[in-house]
């Protein structure tokens, strides 16, 4: 039997999907980055473009997909975007190519994946200049890997900050497709007036993760998804 195929960027942003117990899922033991269920198959690869692509043709060299998601949290683009809301965009957006890229869903939206994290500033000119509703690092890259596979794609992210939010810096401590955490940290104890809004960051991907788990689970059940019906995922999550 044939399974979906997920690649997130980090496991955080998944988490509570992989909760021991919870949805069945266990680590592969042939990879610390893969984890695996029934259903799906799962590749937590880093962050950006080149560790999504390399993640989502390590997932189809199993032979096993038949259906490649792209999943993790991602920023809003317009105003008064909830946190936490799950969107499924029809279209994927690559910032620097231009490349547009169509998904199963149904749903509208737009997604660009740009190079690197975006601050609020980024988020403006982004939606100014594309018009697209969020913002990732990773979508584009599993959407052209999956076109060249001739594989259904889909897209499904969790919003974790808004249009108008103060971000840090965290493009600085982001290196070869993973997050220099100690580094982030040492940076950030140096600057208290940055605690806050760290915390409510943290705070809010939490919720986002687990708003997005629970729609991961939704196709985690399902057993005679097919590319051409409708996803049964719970779009209207608030």
């Amino acid at each position: 039997m044939k399974r979906i195929g997920i690649v997130a960027a980090l496991e955080r942003e998944i988490a509570p999907l992989l909760e021991p117990g919870k949805f069945g899922f266990v680590r592969s033991r042939s990879s610390r980055t893969r984890w695996e269920n029934e259903f799906m198959l799962v590749e937590c690869g880093g962050i950006g473009a080149k560790a999504a692509a390399a993640a989502a043709e390590r997932l189809l060299a199993s032979g096993e997909i038949k259906l490649l998601i792209t999943a993790g949290i991602a920023g809003a683009l317009t105003p008064g975007a909830e946190i936490g809301q799950v969107m499924l965009p029809s279209v994927v957006l690559d910032e620097t190519s231009g490349q547009r890229y169509k998904t199963c869903s149904r749903h509208p939206g737009i997604l660009v994946t740009a190079a690197s994290v975006a601050d609020s500033a980024a988020k403006q000119a982004l939606r100014q200049r594309t018009g697209a509703d969020l913002v990732d690092m990773e979508a584009a890259a599993v959407a052209a890997v999956a076109a060249a596979h001739q594989v259904p794609f889909l897209a499904v992210k969790a919003i974790s900050d808004t249009l108008e939010q103060r971000l840090p810096p965290l493009h600085r401590f982001v290196r070869e497709g993973r997050f220099r955490t100690p580094a982030f940290l040492l940076w950030a104890a140096l600057r208290p007036h940055w605690w806050a809004a760290i915390l409510q960051l943290g705070d809010q991907t939490q919720i986002a993760a687990r708003k997005l788990s629970f729609a991961l689970s939704t196709l985690a059940v399902t057993e005679d998804w097919a590319p051409d019906a409708e996803p049964r995922i719970v779009v209207e999550l608030k």
